[in-house]
């Protein structure tokens, strides 16, 4: 649930169906601009199934840093960043020599 203070309390709630038929509801983030010269830790391959939100969870257990993800693979949009199974996917190190799924 969204707050009446959010950032995003004007953002409409959009839809996109996932490859297993599921609905997915979400809201729009802005577009990010690239984040030059950011420390790559690793790259993930894009799955069908990813979501960059669940990405971030995994890398930095914490979801709503999927924008560090999409900034650090110089994509102006999340969904952007998980268009093509098999892209890789930049990870930024986050002051730690190597980040890994958890």
């Amino acid at each position: 649930m969204i707050s009446k203070d959010s950032r995003y309390a004007d953002h409409p709630i959009r839809t996109r169906t996932a490859p297993n038929g599921e609905e997915v509801r979400y809201l729009r983030p802005a577009l990010l601009r690239p984040i030059e010269g950011i420390a790559i830790a690793t790259h993930h391959r894009v799955k069908d199934s990813d979501r960059i939100d669940i990405l971030a969870a995994q890398y930095f257990g914490a979801a709503q840093s999927w924008w560090m993800i999409t900034a650090a693979s110089a994509r102006p949009h999340p969904d952007a960043a998980i268009e093509e199974p098999g892209d890789p996917l930049a990870i930024p190190a986050l002051g730690i020599e190597e980040i890994g799924p958890r």
